[in-house]
């Protein structure tokens, strides 16, 4: 039985520490503060994380500092940052400033994360993940498969895929941690586990994590800002069709899909499903303060498909546990 995890914004709120996974307008106020710290009231910038940045890379000009400008101005104008950047496209380097500040903000929420507490020693992680084994990836890798022994990644991970529309890597940092603490894989064999679970970023990432990769964005380092904003894509771009093919792929091939976090934006929905939808999956979803109309929609959306679908009101941890006999074929005793 294949499973396919498709992950939105709301699965990594879980994972909120001190500071906050930012979600929706949460992310256009981050933005807007952070580009107050380059200007402290001033007009010329040049103090703060972003003018940093664009120095290390490719120098500070007058037109980085009109982007600042107007970013600091309108990003409140519209109900989402992608919107607001595909609107002022045509203000030269915005696009680039902007997704400069997406990946800052969302380094900084690694960094402040529950998650960030993994760092690779050994009894330390071991307490973390003690205190994350509630979460909804605590479940599914306590849960997933569950007739195959947890220390045999290869198949108790095998038929396990992730969709994600997030650019952060808590899946990521949280699966690697586990196997090289719970799990006593060497650092090497981790690496390579991790490596043969799809794991497919639909807008991108802010990049690999240290170790994956020498040129990574290391989970929270903020130093890495610049280099990790050139992965990120907004939903007004165009996915390549390989990729796309790719994501698509895994859902045809699907016999479960556990929706966790998401919205349902309709774009997204025809990115996986397309319309009508095309699939034969059986289909768990949170949906946590969802009008009742989407979910009439959604109702007749996954209908027209003949597809099995139930919706949770609840949150992702507490919808997977709501369900996990179904989800993971597990009969408690």
């Amino acid at each position: 039985m294949r499973t396919v995890f498709v992950v939105g914004a709301g699965a990594s709120v879980e994972f909120r520490g001190s500071g906050s996974m930012p979600i929706g307008s949460e992310l256009a106020i981050q933005i807007e503060s952070l580009i107050d710290e380059d200007f402290h009231g001033q007009r010329s910038g040049g103090s703060g994380p972003v003018s940093r940045s664009l120095m290390q890379h490719s120098g500070m000009g007058p037109e980085h500092i009109s982007a600042m400008m107007r970013i600091r101005q309108s990003i409140q104008s519209k109900n989402s940052v992608d919107d607001f950047i595909n609107e002022w496209s045509d203000i030269p380097e915005l696009p680039r400033i902007a997704k400069l500040c997406i990946a800052e903000c969302i380094l900084r929420a690694e960094s402040s994360s529950l998650l960030s507490n993994l760092t690779g020693e050994g009894l330390g992680d071991a307490a973390v993940l003690r205190g994350l084994r509630d979460t909804w990836l605590g479940q599914l890798v306590r849960s997933i498969n569950p007739a195959v022994p947890r220390r045999n990644v290869r198949d108790s991970f095998k038929d396990v895929a992730f969709i994600t529309f997030n650019y952060d890597r808590c899946i990521e940092h949280f699966l690697y941690h586990h196997f090289t603490s719970t799990l006593g894989l060497p650092q090497a064999d981790a690496v390579n586990e991790l490596r043969n679970i799809p794991i497919h970023h639909v807008y991108g990432s802010l990049g690999d994590i240290e170790p994956l990769s020498r040129n990574g964005a290391g989970f929270g380092a903020q130093r890495y800002a610049g280099y990790a904003s050139q992965g990120i894509r907004t939903y007004c771009e165009k996915i390549g069709s390989d990729e796309q093919q790719a994501i698509y792929n895994e859902i045809l091939k699907a016999d479960r899909i556990i929706i966790l976090g998401c919205a349902y934006h309709a774009q997204n929905l025809d990115l996986l499903f397309g319309r009508p939808p095309r699939l034969g999956a059986s289909i768990w979803g949170t949906a946590f303060n969802l009008p009742s109309r989407r979910v009439r929609f959604l109702e007749e959306y996954f209908g027209q498909a003949g597809a099995s679908l139930q919706l949770s009101s609840s949150g992702c941890a507490a919808m997977l546990s709501q369900w996990d006999e179904q989800i993971f074929e597990y009969d408690p005793i």
